[in-house]
């Protein structure tokens, strides 16, 4: 916390601004997570009328709902330290000349508004590079996209490209995957080397085909891929489930999905118990 606070005037600089802040529908709980957060506390330094109000009301002309706002804020209070209106109309413009509708242009906002705080020359080079490589303005997916793209360097981005190369995906297959879910150009190296070997050198699935769900490479190996994929290779081996079964059907659903249509179906066919400390359905799986 910046100690200049301690010379703040409580009643005419600190309780106006406190007192704005639970207007805005900011629970006493949220004020001081909001205004304790990284640089946050400089909030109370800045102008009530000239910096915070102005700030608020061009969010909420983005965001329409005061409810809206406030779970931004949470998220990302510093977007409050910046003048907004000067910095995020024209990108907001720039989204609007794509085509972006509103819907996605809010949920950039919301889930993202440093993307929006970005320089307006490097976010329109994000916005176009995004639809040079074929993703559709229309949908939310979009907003991660220019998300990557602008936070992430030319030279990382080709390295993660190098990354997935590496098991043999074409440039195509990789766009491919970028396409389906943008995020995996986040994971780490580490963390893509690791579930690949698992599901092509263990389970002997093709890199292409976790190329077509890249959402399953977000899962936690021991927590989640090894133990459903164990459960599912004893059911092939069995010839109890059909070969060619799609990643995201065992591994997307709910626990309880999981286990209803790939654990409980089967629990009466065999005497033979899988010991196994899974994480996902206890320690005595019957098959």
């Amino acid at each position: 916390m910046d100690p200049n606070i301690l010379f703040y005037n409580p009643q005419k600089t600190i309780l106006p601004k406190l007192e704005f802040f639970r207007s805005i529908g900011l629970s006493s709980t949220d004020i001081p997570r909001v205004i304790c957060a990284s640089y946050c506390q400089a909030l109370l330094s800045r102008s009530l009328e000239n910096q915070l109000i102005p700030s608020y009301n061009f969010l909420k002309s983005v965001l329409f709902l005061d409810q809206n706002v406030t779970k931004m804020l949470k998220r990302s209070p510093r977007v409050l330290l910046f003048n907004v209106e000067k910095i995020l109309a024209p990108n907001i413009s720039t989204l609007r000349e794509a085509g972006v509708p509103q819907s996605v242009t809010s949920f950039m906002m919301y889930r993202s508004p440093g993307t929006l705080l970005q320089e307006s020359c490097k976010f329109k080079e994000g916005v176009n590079n995004a639809i040079e490589m074929g993703f559709n303005p229309q949908r939310s997916n979009f907003a991660h996209a220019v998300q990557v793209l602008c936070f992430m360097r030319e030279s990382t981005f080709d390295r993660k490209k190098e990354v997935y190369g590496r098991w043999g995906l074409s440039n195509d297959e990789i766009l491919l995957a970028f396409r389906s879910h943008p995020m995996c150009m986040n994971l780490s190296e580490e963390k893509i080397m690791e579930t690949m070997d698992f599901l092509v050198n263990k389970m002997g699935w093709q890199a292409a085909i976790v190329a077509r769900c890249p959402v399953v490479l977000f899962f936690i190996l021991e927590r989640r891929i090894i133990p459903r994929c164990t459960v599912v290779k004893i059911l092939l081996t069995k010839e109890l489930v059909k070969k060619g079964l799609c990643l995201s059907t065992f591994l997307i659903p709910r626990e309880e999905v999981f286990l209803d249509k790939f654990v409980n179906k089967y629990q009466d066919w065999s005497e033979e118990y899988l010991f196994r400390d899974n994480g996902f359905c206890g320690t005595k799986i019957r098959i």
